[in-house]
């Protein structure tokens, strides 16, 4: 259910997942959730004051460990894979919704990245947009480490893998991707008939 299995003519060259600071808003959240119900239990003595308030305060800290269980989980199960044949995206929204979506290496037209603020700045994570043949909005691995590399590593793959894959695409698709690429314009010939005159 939490694994995606690849075919058995493909190698597994990597795994990227969201970089683990994109957890700190969550962690943060789950800590707010269990200081301070416990801190004014405590500090107003109401957590022992009957056996029914220790109960309710143990099950709702149990409720929050299984939420945070919960959103790491996801966060694992969140992946990009990159094989000899494919790239993949292996989309949870929850334990129980999965996406997948994936392309040929050689349907790769170009590769790029974008950092997204301060923090990605100075820790090293950020978007990897990948334009596809046929798409008219990239596949975007979002929050990976080190995204200079990722690109470089994908590019890499699609000229080293890509070539043997001997795709054959048809003129709409590679009309659709022209449009997108701002120095390979799409110019119809023009044919310019000569009349005679008439003697």
């Amino acid at each position: 259910m939490f694994t995606h299995q690849i075919h058995d003519d493909e190698n597994l060259l990597q795994v990227y997942r969201k970089h683990e600071l994109t957890l700190v808003p969550k962690v943060f959240q789950i800590f707010i959730l269990v200081f301070i119900p416990w801190f004014f239990g405590l500090k107003y003595q109401f957590v022992f004051s009957s056996h029914l308030h220790t109960q309710l305060f143990l099950a709702w800290t149990i409720l929050v460990a299984f939420f945070a269980a919960h959103v790491f989980l996801v966060w694992s199960i969140n992946v990009y894979m990159v094989t000899s044949k494919r790239l993949l995206h292996i989309a949870h929204t929850g334990l129980f919704k999965k996406m997948v979506s994936e392309t040929p290496l050689d349907r790769i037209l170009n590769v790029s990245f974008r950092t997204t603020g301060l923090f990605s700045t100075l820790f090293r994570y950020g978007d990897v947009l990948v334009q596809i043949v046929g798409l008219d909005h990239p596949l975007i691995l979002k929050d990976v480490p080190n995204p200079s590399w990722v690109k470089d590593f994908i590019w890499k793959m699609h000229l080293e893998y890509g070539g043997d894959q001997k795709i054959t695409y048809t003129k709409p698709e590679i009309a659709r991707a022209d449009a997108h690429i701002p120095y390979a314009p799409n110019i119809e010939p023009k044919i310019i008939v000569k009349k005679k005159r008439s003697v």
